[in-house]
C-alpha cells in the first residue's frame, strides 16, 4: 500500500458559526485519509465549538490569533455556509488569507467561502495572484484542465 501523499503536510481550515457542513467535514477527513494534518481555525478561543447549518459539531484546534506562521502551512480551505459572512469581518483571517496566496500557496473556497471576502480591501490585493484556486470541494474540472488539490499540497 502507498504512503498517504501528504505525509507531514499541514492543512488550515477556516471556521466559524453555521459553516456549510459537508465543506469542512468532507475535505477534512479526506485530507486526513492522505496524511494531513489538519487544525480547524477560528475566530473564538481554541476548542469553540461550531455548528454547522446541518447540526455537525466540530471543535476549533486554535484560535486565528494563534495562527502559526504561513511558512509552516502547506495549504488553506475556506468553507462556505453562513461562516463566510462572520471570517470576512476578522481581520487576522483575511491577512492569513492574503499571506497564503502572497506566498503562493493553495487557497481552496468552497462554494461561498470566496464570497465573505470579495469586498475586502485585504483580498482586493491578492485576488490578481493565480494560486487563489476556487473549488467545489476537492477536485475542480473544467473544458482544458483539472486541479488536483491533492497533487498541489504534495508538491
Amino acid at each position: 500500500m502507498p504512503s498517504p501523499r501528504l505525509d507531514g503536510k499541514t492543512v488550515v481550515i477556516f471556521c466559524d458559526f453555521n459553516f456549510e457542513d459537508m465543506e469542512v467535514m468532507y475535505p477534512k477527513i479526506r485530507l486526513e485519509e492522505e496524511g494531513a494534518r489538519c487544525l480547524v481555525v477560528g475566530g473564538h478561543p481554541a476548542g469553540m465549538k461550531y455548528t454547522g447549518k446541518y447540526g455537525y459539531p466540530i471543535k476549533s484546534d486554535l484560535c486565528v490569533d494563534d495562527l502559526p506562521p504561513i511558512e509552516s502551512i502547506d495549504a488553506l480551505i475556506l468553507p462556505g455556509g453562513f461562516a463566510p459572512d462572520y471570517m470576512r469581518r476578522n481581520a487576522k483571517m483575511l491577512a492569513a488569507v492574503c499571506a497564503m496566496v502572497a506566498a503562493g500557496k493553495p487557497t481552496a473556497a468552497i462554494c461561498h467561502g470566496p464570497c465573505g471576502y470579495s469586498h475586502s480591501a485585504y483580498m482586493c490585493a491578492c485576488i490578481r495572484c493565480p494560486v487563489l484556486v476556487l473549488l467545489a470541494f476537492i477536485r475542480l474540472a473544467s473544458n482544458t484542465h483539472s486541479c488536483d488539490v491533492l497533487t498541489a499540497i504534495s508538491n
